[in-house]
């Protein structure tokens, strides 16, 4: 009878261990990775690359016997295929909820998803912090994009005024316009700043004279478009540039880059006209660990190497979450929804930046493409 009663908790014991070694975790993917509506052959390699990350992901978790079952949701430009489509996301109940890399789109899914964790790739806007606990962004918030912009100008155009060119579609930039505006001001009392908004699909029919009210000459033009694309704004920039021809303006922007460091075509007829650089709150270094483990999986899958910045950054989104299952194991009783975000918590709690990136970067605009001009800690 003992013998017998020693073996079932022996298999008891191996089935608890057996469970905790192997995980099945639902994943939803709910996002519009086709950022540039305007060019369909860029959102579609940007698409591409989008779930190539999640393909690395999935095949590096398996190497940590997570195994990962995904669903795509993707949703369209406008607000409201967000509303339509939640409720799928809902109904197919995943265990975690990944995308969503705009501000806007984040703070809108509280509204949706309330019992699980959800990440965003990206987003940035400072109201992030009064969500609830489980929801949680990679991208690092936007008071450090404000601190290094600021320092950035500090260093090396110290006492100009301040033009701010705000993307009013966007409550991510509109908030970081006037975050800038009020640090900037608090930093340099003697300085001036102004902010004008524009919309980001209506950059080729601006009133220039209005929108450029109260410019002066020498002041530094920082464009912040989070919701545009690079072309919009590069077509901003040219605008303005030959509105206050023949002026040589300095140029600050913001914009999300998910591609590569080549430049839209659009720059290339400008090359000498301003000055311009782009603020890069999603730079990674290349010669660390966790990218050598992406590129090594991406060209043991697809037999070359990653191009577009956007997978290494869906591929990182997975990889939090399984890390944090693996670094800080949830209690034997609770199931996958309870256990993913017990573990994030816990990761959150011993490090409140989890995975977001450790460096920002200023490229400057060169002819065909970006260099890199200077690396800065998002905590200076």
């Amino acid at each position: 009878m003992n013998f017998i009663r020693n073996i079932c908790c022996l298999l008891l014991i191996f089935f608890i261990f057996d469970a905790q070694a192997n995980r099945s975790v639902k994943l939803a993917i709910f996002d519009n990775p086709q950022v540039d509506s305007s060019n369909a052959l860029i959102s579609q390699q940007l698409q591409n690359s989008y779930m190539q990350g999640i393909n690395i992901g999935l095949h590096d978790a398996k190497k940590q016997k997570i195994d990962i079952q995904y669903k795509v949701f993707f949703y369209g430009d406008n607000l409201l295929n967000i509303i339509q489509e939640a409720p799928n996301v809902t109904s197919w109940n995943p265990d975690i909820i990944m995308g969503l890399h705009s501000s806007n789109e984040s703070l809108m899914s509280r509204t949706f998803f309330t019992d699980r964790q959800v990440l965003s790739i990206s987003a940035t806007d400072i109201q992030l912090a009064n969500l609830p606990l489980n929801f949680y962004s990679l991208g690092v918030p936007d008071p450090y994009a404000a601190k290094a912009i600021i320092k950035f100008i500090k260093e090396h155009y110290p006492g100009h005024n301040l033009f701010i060119a705000v993307g009013a579609e966007s409550k991510e930039s509109v908030d970081l316009g006037n975050l800038l505006a009020s640090d900037y001001q608090h930093a340099f009392p003697k300085n001036t700043v102004i902010i004008s908004k524009f919309l980001s699909s209506e950059t080729s029919s601006i009133d220039l004279p209005d929108f450029m009210n109260g410019y002066k000459t020498g002041d530094l033009i920082v464009t912040l478009s989070i919701a545009g694309t690079y072309d919009e704004q590069i077509n901003l920039m040219n605008q303005i540039a030959n509105y206050l021809a023949p002026n040589k303006l300095i140029f600050i922007n913001d914009v999300d880059n998910w591609g590569t460091n080549v430049l839209p075509s659009s720059y290339n007829n400008t090359v000498n006209s301003y000055t311009a650089y782009r603020l890069d709150t999603l730079f990674f270094d290349k010669k660390s660990v966790s990218y050598k483990n992406f590129s090594n999986s991406f060209k043991s899958i697809y037999h070359t190497s990653p191009t577009d910045k956007i997978s290494f950054l869906t591929y990182q989104t997975i990889m939090s979450f399984v890390a944090a299952l693996k670094k800080y194991p949830p209690p034997n009783n609770l199931t996958t929804i309870e256990a993913i975000l017990w573990s994030y918590a816990e990761a959150r709690k011993y490090n409140p930046n989890w995975f977001r990136p450790m460096e920002f970067a200023f490229y400057k605009m060169e002819p065909y493409q970006e260099t890199l001009y200077e690396k800065v800690l998002p905590s200076e």
